[in-house]
C-alpha cells in the first residue's frame, strides 16, 4: 500500500494472511485485532470484516474462493 487505506466491512470465503511489512488493524466478526510484520491472521468464511491498513503494508494472502481469480482473456 502506497498510502494508509480503509477497507469497508465485507465478507467472502475464508482468508489467511501473513504480514510481510507494515501493520494492519482488522475487525473480524466485531473484534478488533492488530497485526504487524511476521504475524498471521485467519478470517473464517462468511465472517464480516474490515481493515485499516498502514502505508507500506504488504502481505501474502490466500483466499478460499474458488472463482476469486480468473485468467485474463
Amino acid at each position: 500500500f502506497e498510502a494508509d487505506a480503509v477497507v469497508p466491512p465485507h465478507s467472502h470465503g475464508a482468508q489467511w494472511g501473513v504480514v510481510v511489512a507494515g501493520s494492519i488493524e482488522l475487525v473480524i466478526g466485531g473484534r478488533r485485532h492488530a497485526f504487524a510484520r511476521g504475524d498471521s491472521y485467519f478470517i473464517p468464511e462468511g465472517v464480516e470484516h474490515s481493515a485499516r491498513v498502514s502505508e507500506g503494508y504488504a502481505e501474502v494472502a490466500f483466499f478460499a474462493d474458488r472463482d476469486r481469480y480468473r485468467a485474463r482473456e
